[in-house]
């Protein structure tokens, strides 16, 4: 968008005009924003008396990540018009918060993970 200033606008002379591929424009600053970080863990444990008064069974099952949600990387920002493969990668989605691919196992999302623990407490 160019600034017209005090001119009157019409068809012949807008304020408008398009801006050629691969420039910059003159978009705002952090007009790039990532994704929220979602993270979700539950636990489900029952304790079984066994014989005699102080021993116990304990089972437990802990799921990480089990509304398979994904935490995606920010898009890349880097933007070089003078190397065509460089701006291929332009917006490309980078790998998840903590250094794993977007399809990675549960950190803060990713492949839902189960554990299975059973504990004899005496």
């Amino acid at each position: 968008m160019i600034n017209c200033g005090a001119t009157v606008l019409n068809y012949w002379n807008d304020c408008f005009t398009y801006i050629p591929a691969f420039s910059l424009g003159n978009n705002g600053s952090n007009v790039w924003n990532n994704q929220r970080l979602i993270a979700a863990s539950a636990a489900i444990s029952k304790e079984v008396p066994l014989k005699g008064e102080r021993t116990r069974l304990q089972i437990r099952l802990d799921l990480q990540n089990p509304f398979k949600w994904y935490n995606w990387g920010g898009p890349s920002t880097s933007l070089n018009v003078q190397s065509a493969a460089n701006a291929l990668t332009f917006g490309k989605i980078n790998p998840g918060s903590n250094g794993e691919t977007a399809t990675g196992t549960a950190g803060y999302g990713g492949t839902p993970l189960l554990n299975l623990t059973m504990a004899l407490k005496w």
